[in-house]
């Protein structure tokens, strides 16, 4: 039953796809992060329904004239990031038995994916949409995992069978759980304070009110569904989010500090997995009580770091375990053909120094622009802003960004597509609001300044 649903509504959507870019944009965005095609129990990968979503996006898209605009400084970045990345590849580089790593041929698609969604992606609305469609595809099954966890007595998951693509791994998963939890806050957050801007599905009835009680049990079995996965990382990192959350918020530091004795408590009420506390614990022991996990990284960043010493433009996207054993130190102690267990060194080990910078630029355009975006919301929010969408999505992306700037230290996920879409999304809003400042200079015959 499961399957036939699954393919009915993806048969249903491809043909709505095929009328507007937007909808083709959502259900790409559905494939990458839900993965219908590993949900249902019918083995369809025969019918490349992932293939087929993306040309339904690409091709129409080009077509009606949506190309990506290469306007701002987010934008060039990832033009200039591209550029290094096949300079890499091409100077240096390396092969599998079936050509070029994968990830060199995936990059400039992804690229060109998060900028095309940026440029269909017209209204508030649309941005709203996006964001539902991705918090939904994950909290699906981060929340039903969560509670499942939950309910059986804090279960571990951490090894078991997990999703696969973006989130395969269970570090992968908790750390993706750990960003779009924030997605799922603000799609609650609009919800509630901004409902005109929901989709017209939830504008019967009492769908509304249903749906919020929904998307609070998801928050709350994602965020269980981190701590079941028993990843560090990702749950100092997500920690870490949400201490910057509510210090975001009017009188931050008083919500901090009546949030922490519920923690507390927490701490010694909820059950957890057996070995959780001691897992955690591990991060802050002296060095020469590392276990070998957390001890094998600190090499691995270091032989990175090697790499980049001495080829300063770059090993080549996908490079890292290629390269590995050649600048390996230790003689094999940590084995053979490893991972580098880090976003950061991983690109700096593959992209170079000129790429690694470009990354940190990245990151550091992307909170000016989303802390000036805030700032504006709640200097003119009367005027600008008086659903609070602007603040709100401005405060879940910087939250968003800082849990995989802080456990995509820990993981090897440069070349994942959140990331990338974060920034795209920034890109958006950006346009979004120095539209909104047109308007109202128009009317008022102000002097708003442009973001």
């Amino acid at each position: 039953m499961r399957s036939i649903v699954v393919l009915i509504f993806t048969a249903y959507f491809m043909i709505m796809a095929m009328k507007s870019s937007f909808v083709a944009m959502l259900l790409y965005w559905w494939f990458a992060i839900f993965r219908p095609q590993d949900w249902i129990w019918w083995d369809v990968s025969i019918l490349r329904l992932p293939l087929i979503a993306a040309l339904i996006f690409f091709i129409p898209a080009l077509f009606r004239g949506y190309v990506p605009r290469i306007k701002d400084k987010l934008s060039l970045c990832f033009l200039l990031w591209i550029v290094i990345a096949l300079i890499a590849n091409f100077t240096n580089g390396c092969t599998v038995a079936s050509g070029i790593k994968a990830a060199i041929v995936a990059m400039p698609v992804l690229i060109y994916t998060v900028l095309l969604t940026e440029r269909v992606i017209e209204t508030k609305a649309h941005v709203v949409a996006l964001m539902l469609t991705i918090a939904l595809s994950l909290g699906f099954h981060s929340g039903k995992s969560g509670v499942n966890s939950l309910l059986q007595g804090g279960v571990s998951n951490y090894g078991a069978e997990n999703l696969t693509g973006l989130f395969s791994g269970s570090n992968a998963y908790a750390l993706g759980t750990g960003m779009l939890v924030f997605f799922m806050i603000f799609i609650y957050q609009q919800a509630k304070s901004n409902p005109s801007i929901m989709p017209v599905i939830f504008s019967k009835n009492n769908r509304l009110k249903y749906f919020k009680i929904i998307m609070l049990i998801i928050i709350a079995g994602s965020i269980y569904n981190i701590v079941s996965l028993s990843s560090r990382g990702a749950s100092l990192a997500t920690f870490a989010g949400f201490v910057g959350f509510f210090m975001m918020k009017p009188n931050g530091v008083k919500h901090v500090l009546m949030i922490l004795p519920f923690l507390v408590v927490s701490f010694f009420i909820i059950p957890l997995p057996e070995g959780y506390k001691e897992r955690i614990e591990s991060v802050f022991v002296e060095e020469e009580e590392l276990d070998h996990s957390a001890k094998s990284r600190g090499h691995f960043w270091e032989t990175a770091k090697r790499m980049a010493d001495h080829n300063p433009v770059g090993i080549g996207a996908g490079c890292y375990s290629s390269y590995y054993d050649l600048y390996d130190y230790s003689n094999g102690f940590y084995g053979s053909k490893r991972s580098v267990h880090s976003s950061h060194f991983q690109i700096l080990a593959e992209t170079g120094y000129i790429g690694f910078i470009i990354w940190v630029v990245l990151f550091v355009v992307s909170y000016i622009k989303l802390f000036k975006l805030r700032m504006m919301a709640y200097r003119f929010h009367d005027s600008l802003d008086p659903n609070g969408f602007y603040k709100q999505i401005s405060e879940t992306l910087i939250c968003a960004q800082t849990v995989f700037l802080l456990g995509g230290s820990f993981y090897e996920l440069a070349y994942s597509d959140l990331i990338w879409l974060i920034w795209a999304v920034v890109i958006c809003l950006i346009r979004l609001m120095n539209f909104d400042i047109e308007n109202l200079n128009v009317k008022n015959d102000g002097k708003i300044s442009r973001l």
